[in-house]
């Protein structure tokens, strides 16, 4: 490599630097993005109320099927409760009869 190339490369890479730090339309970071992390908030926001949406009709779903499942269970509680209450006054009214009362 030539020596004298060297230096002259050196020197034109921090002239260009330099420029670039100094340019007119050099535009900071936050502000050459904000469009883009504009819209990323909102797809965020717009991606959180959908999730949040979904789960919450999940949730009703699965309560929904919990209340028909107790009404199910209720229901048939209430009648084994009623056969049971049928059994016992039909064997009370069979204990009397061989009691004779």
């Amino acid at each position: 490599m030539d020596e004298t190339h060297f230096p002259l490369t050196a020197g034109l890479g921090i002239k260009f630097k330099v420029r670039v730090i100094f340019d007119p339309f050099w535009i900071p970071f936050d502000k050459r993005f904000e469009s883009i992390l504009s819209r990323f908030q909102e797809h965020t926001r717009l991606f959180n109320r959908a999730t949040r949406e979904v789960l919450t009709e999940e949730v009703l779903l699965h309560f929904n099927i919990m209340d028909h499942e107790i009404e199910e269970r209720t229901s048939e509680q209430e009648q084994q409760k009623e056969e049971k209450d049928r059994r016992d006054k039909e064997a009370l009214r069979e204990l009397k009869l061989v009691l004779g009362t």
